[in-house]
């Protein structure tokens, strides 16, 4: 019997926000925010659900915070808030 993503719970509706391109590591390589959020442990279908949830104020925050926590990427805090909302605009609206 084959699944489907939303049998998996992992809504394709979420997709492009995972998908989505959060800067480069140390060895060039992009990293994604689904890649972003499994390197910190964090279950990447479940945030952006959360996400999707939130007050935008509430979910910046919260976006924010996380980004902050991953070293991988470097993100100066004058442009996280640039990266986080155009995070924030792929996500489906709830």
């Amino acid at each position: 019997m084959a699944y489907s993503m939303k049998d998996m719970g992992q809504d394709p509706a979420y997709a492009r926000f995972l998908g989505a391109t959060v800067g480069e590591d140390m060895r060039e390589t992009k990293v994604t925010v689904m890649s972003m959020l499994a390197r910190l442990d964090i279950d990447p279908w479940l945030e952006a659900a959360k996400l999707a949830a939130m007050p935008g104020s509430s979910a910046r925050r919260r976006l924010d915070a996380v980004i902050a926590r991953f070293t991988d990427v470097e993100t100066p805090a004058s442009g996280r808030g640039k990266v986080v909302s155009g995070l924030l605009d792929l996500l489906p609206k709830t």
